[in-house]
């Protein structure tokens, strides 16, 4: 009876019409530009960018918050 309709999405499917794999393609791109950005970051803020990097990466918009937190209102050393 339930026919895998989900609130008249096709679960197959996914949202849009776009298949499941191109939603998580684009979460693996989306999650490496944010760490990227991340690692430059706290290599600005004199903080370890690889450790970083991976925790952003690994954990997203948590590890993202996070970064922020501990990151707190370092001051960015002159150059």
């Amino acid at each position: 009876m339930f026919a895998g309709v989900f609130f008249g999405l096709n679960v197959a499917s996914g949202f849009f019409g776009l298949d499941w794999g191109t939603y998580f393609a684009v979460a693996i791109v989306l999650d490496l530009l944010l760490g990227i950005w991340v690692y430059r970051d706290s290599q600005r803020h004199e903080m370890n960018g690889g450790q970083w990097f991976l925790i952003v990466f690994l954990t997203a918009l948590i590890g993202l918050g996070l970064y922020f937190l501990l990151r707190g209102s370092r001051q960015v050393p002159s150059a």
